[in-house]
């Protein structure tokens, strides 16, 4: 540990003061710091051999020990308390928080009350959604996308209900009407253990806006999804669900809104964080966090270690400051290639950058009520 020039002089005063014969300081350091003043310095005055000490504590990286030695030996010193209270101090500070230090980089600090109020209004824009067949009842999770009355969430969600309103085979034979698909938003576990069991919206008349299918990628596990194969659907409500009133936690009720597609996706790298609003199980509403949780990044597909279960599909994947990321559709089949089990979902770039050159995007541009009704 290098002193400055005035250290070494505060120092070697303060030890002065402490032991001014050469058996007090003798004594000190074999018992305190467990070295020998014989082997340290020669012959002379007590003065020049507290300044060798000090110079071969230096040159050998003992100083600490020097400095807790004569301190613990003499106590009472008040020179020697000075210099460990201001000097040493001020010395010692950065070696102390050394100890701390940033494990991985990418994971940030995060102001906890905006951080906390962001992940409410996340949450207050992601819903269960019930897709009634003519064998059961199929259940997802999709979220409020770019403005009032649009939801995003799997292709393979909603595939009864697209597949009944294009005239095509349903999967597995499943069929659903639109009108008996149910967004249910708020349901969720209250502070009171109590379950409130949500808002109901259903599909407006001209309900499906864009959509993408999945790929045979995702389920042999083998190749690699088409950038048109991105598992989404993109349909509209028959009311403005974003703007419903919604009580908040010890405040007045605030508008649902919606949550905005990213301007600039964000850099999506293998490591970061990343968290998961959704509906486990059909459950109430969840939160899945995992501080290292992407694993593997493709242009099509991200995988990543954040719990997922069936009815979590649709769900909206966000970054650490609540910024979405990605659509979650399902657990990866090629994990053993990836050290372990892990869940995948589709860039929300990707999406974007498809919608775009559908020009489905449009969508996603919040409009007034009067120029929609009908459209």
């Amino acid at each position: 540990m290098a002193l400055t020039t005035k250290q070494r002089l505060e120092l070697a005063t303060a030890m002065l003061s402490a032991f001014p014969r050469q058996a007090d300081l003798k004594r000190m350091l074999y018992l305190r710091v467990g070295r020998s003043l014989d082997e340290i310095a020669g012959e002379g005055p007590t003065r020049e051999l507290v300044v060798e000490v000090i110079q071969s504590a230096e040159a050998e990286g003992w100083t600490r020990d020097l400095v807790n030695g004569s301190i613990e030996d003499n106590p009472g010193n008040e020179l020697l308390q000075s210099f460990y209270d201001t000097s040493w101090i001020a010395l010692e500070t950065p070696k102390r928080s050394a100890l701390e230090t940033i494990i991985r980089k990418g994971v940030e600090f995060l102001d906890v009350d905006p951080w906390i109020d962001l992940l409410i209004q996340m949450s207050r824009r992601v819903c269960r959604i019930e897709v009634e067949t003519q064998m059961d009842i199929g259940f997802g999770t999709g979220f409020l996308l770019g403005r009032p009355d649009v939801v995003m969430t799997n292709y393979h969600v909603l595939a009864p209900a697209i597949a009944k309103q294009l005239g095509t085979p349903g999967p597995q034979g499943r069929l659903a009407e639109p009108a008996k698909v149910r967004f249910r938003f708020d349901y969720r576990k209250l502070p009171d253990g109590s379950l409130n069991n949500g808002k109901v919206h259903a599909l407006h008349q001209n309900w499906l806006l864009d959509w993408s299918p999945t790929s045979q990628a995702d389920t042999s596990g083998t190749g690699t999804a088409a950038a048109d194969e991105l598992d989404y659907a993109l349909v509209r409500l028959a009311a403005l669900a974003g703007n419903d009133l919604v009580p908040q936690l010890g405040e007045a009720s605030a508008q649902r809104k919606w949550v905005d597609p990213p301007a600039t996706p964000a850099a999506l790298a293998e490591g970061a964080p990343l968290s998961i609003l959704q509906h486990p199980d059909a459950d109430h509403l969840k939160l899945a966090l995992e501080s290292n949780a992407i694993v593997k990044v493709t242009p099509t597909r991200i995988q990543y270690r954040t719990n997922t279960l069936g009815g979590s599909s649709g769900s909206p994947c966000f970054t650490q400051k609540w910024e979405l990321a990605a659509l979650h559709h399902r657990g990866d089949p090629k994990y053993p290639d990836l050290g372990g089990p892990t869940n995948q979902g589709i860039p929300i770039g990707a999406i974007l950058a498809l919608m775009k050159t559908r020009g489905t995007d449009k969508h996603l541009v919040s409009t007034p009520p009067s120029e929609r009704v009908g459209s």
